[in-house]
């Protein structure tokens, strides 16, 4: 078996990986959750929507991988 990776690296793999491969997925929000989202990417700067919410995602999943791993 091999070894187990720290649960940092695996959260730096995940912020770090980058892919071609663009995956299209539909996604059903309240519109409470889409003016947060929107409120976001307008103080982000950031000009697409989808961009905005895929940042989202990853920064969620880091936030729970050190949550998870008491990182934080």
């Amino acid at each position: 078996m091999p070894p187990k990776k720290s649960c940092w690296a695996v959260g730096e793999e995940l912020a770090s990986q980058t892919s071609e491969t663009v995956h299209k997925v539909v996604v059903t929000l309240t519109d409470e959750q889409l003016a947060a989202a929107e409120g976001w990417r307008s103080a982000q700067g950031i000009p697409e929507r989808s961009e905005a919410l895929g940042e989202l995602i990853r920064i969620g999943l880091l936030s729970e991988i050190s949550r998870v791993y008491r990182l934080a």
